[in-house]
Formats: C-alpha cells, sequence, structure tokens
C-alpha cells in the first residue's frame, strides 16, 4: 500500500514539474527540520516554523493570551517568549533563545491552481508528518488544499518547491470538517494563512513594539510611536 502511494505521490509531483517547468522533489530532512513541535501552556500541542534564527512562526489559537510556550528544538523543549498575536490572522511569534535555526523562507509569490503543496506538523501530539496536495482556492482569507492534515498540525508549514527550493506558502491554520449529527467530521481538505499575511504580520513584530494581541492594536501604537 505505501508503494502504491509512494508512486502516487511520484506521479503527482512529474506532472507538477512538466507544468511549471520546476523541479520538485520530497522534502529531505533539512527542509523538514524548519518544522518543530510546540506544547501549549494549556497542554495541548500544535505546530511551529522556524523563519528566522531566533523566531518561531505558529498559530495565535495555540498560544492564546499566554506570555510563553514550549518549544522543541533539536530534541529539547525550551521556554519561548510571545512577542506577539494576530487573533484575527490566528498569527502568532515566538522567540527562542538558540539563535543558530534554520529558518524556512517565506514565498514572496501566490499559489497558482492546483499547484503541489506539502503540509508539515505534529498531528495528534505524534511524531511529525508530512501530507501532499493541491492548492484549490482562497477563500475568507485562507488558501484551501487536498493536503489531510489533523488536530495538532495547526500552526505547521504549508510547502511550495519555486525553482527546485522550498517556500513556506502558508501556516496551517485547520482542517475543512462536516457536520455529522452531534459531531464535526475531518473531510480530509485543510485550510491554511497565506505567506501575504505571514509577511505583514512579521513586518509589524519587527517594530519592536511591546507585546501586542492583534493588529488593530499594534497599528494604533504604530500610528502613536
Amino acid at each position: 500500500m505505501k508503494t502504491i502511494i509512494y508512486l502516487l505521490a511520484l506521479m503527482l509531483l512529474a506532472g507538477c514539474a512538466m507544468t511549471t517547468n520546476e523541479q520538485c522533489q520530497l522534502p529531505d530532512e533539512n527542509v523538514r527540520s524548519s518544522v518543530v513541535r510546540i506544547a501549549a501552556p494549556d497542554g495541548s500541542t500544535a505546530s511551529g516554523v522556524i523563519i528566522a534564527k531566533n523566531r518561531v512562526l505558529t498559530v495565535a489559537h495555540a498560544v492564546e493570551d499566554a506570555s510563553s510556550a514550549m518549544v522543541e528544538v533539536d530534541g529539547q523543549f525550551q521556554v519561548a517568549t510571545v512577542l506577539g498575536t494576530d487573533t484575527e490572522n490566528d498569527l502568532a511569534l515566538l522567540a527562542v533563545t538558540t539563535n543558530d535555526l534554520a529558518p524556512m523562507p517565506v514565498s514572496s509569490t501566490m499559489l497558482r491552481e492546483s499547484e503541489a503543496v506539502w503540509a508539515i506538523g505534529y498531528p495528534l501530539a505524534l511524531e511529525q508528518k508530512m501530507s501532499l496536495g493541491l492548492y484549490q482556492n482562497m477563500f475568507n482569507g485562507r488558501l484551501y488544499t487536498s493536503a489531510h492534515i489533523n488536530s495538532g498540525s495547526s500552526g505547521g508549514g504549508l510547502l511550495r518547491c519555486q525553482a527546485g527550493a522550498f517556500e513556506l506558502a502558508g501556516v496551517v491554520h485547520g482542517y475543512v470538517a462536516q457536520r455529522a449529527g452531534a459531531d464535526y467530521v475531518n473531510i480530509g481538505d485543510s485550510t491554511s494563512v497565506p505567506a501575504r499575511k505571514i509577511q505583514d504580520f512579521i513586518a509589524l513584530v519587527d517594530k519592536k513594539l511591546p507585546p501586542f494581541r492583534d493588529t488593530a492594536t499594534l497599528a494604533l501604537q504604530t500610528a502613536v510611536n
């Protein structure tokens, strides 16, 4: 079964390469090491993406109102300070004491319809998992893809291949669910916060203002200062 899935993945990647004239391969260990595990203050787990030598990006709902969280770096958890959150776009930026992390570059262009993407994270508090899918469309400010995720994947990386190099196309936000009686069932598709909103968020945080809780507050502080 695994062989069949692998062959299907290779066929999909080959189709992507032919349509975009790019050499796309599976993310290797170095690429995947840019996606880390996060232990939230409430005991839940999430994922995060290294975007600078000492910065980790994740989702705001993973840290909520906490001032810190635990980030796993090289197999060891360390305390990370919450520099800021954007609850509207569900983003949070953390700072760790380590200053030699390998960052994942943030993409500067929009995904193309049916472009191959890889969702990488830590679903269900287990080991790191990777899911291959296709970009579908943008709706309500979120990227919709066919990459399958699960609880704990939020905050992980949605990667794309550009000219043979991987870039962060988005931060995994959640999965698409369908109501089944009183419950909701994961139907496989997932949503992510796009790179453009990530870049805007990081630019605001880089103004080195005090910790904030949403972009509206930060924008006001920026105008005052």
